[in-house]
């Protein structure tokens, strides 16, 4: 299923070694998960140093208090490659 494609193999790469690691999830549109360190990311753009400031809350995800970051119309493909390049990753 894509959906498992999308969080495993993208784990480590968006500063997480597992889920318990992680502190937020991004939801693509077509409902990819990609969990994510907040604290890895703010340190690689000054988008996400804006995104996660106190200024912006999310919702916390039922089931795992994660923050939960819905990034609509953006595909789950396409929100993996984002985060990748945002991280210096291509």
């Amino acid at each position: 299923m894509a959906i498992a494609a999308a969080v495993g193999p993208t784990r480590r790469l968006y500063g997480v070694e597992s889920n318990n690691d992680c502190d937020v999830a991004f939801i693509a549109s077509d409902k990819w998960r990609l969990p994510a360190h907040s604290e890895v990311l703010k340190e690689s753009n000054v988008v996400f140093r804006s995104m996660f400031s106190p200024d912006f809350s999310y919702p916390q995800e039922e089931g795992t208090g994660l923050l939960r970051v819905d990034v609509e119309d953006v595909d789950g493909r396409a929100l993996d490659n984002l985060l990748r390049y945002s991280l210096g990753m291509f």
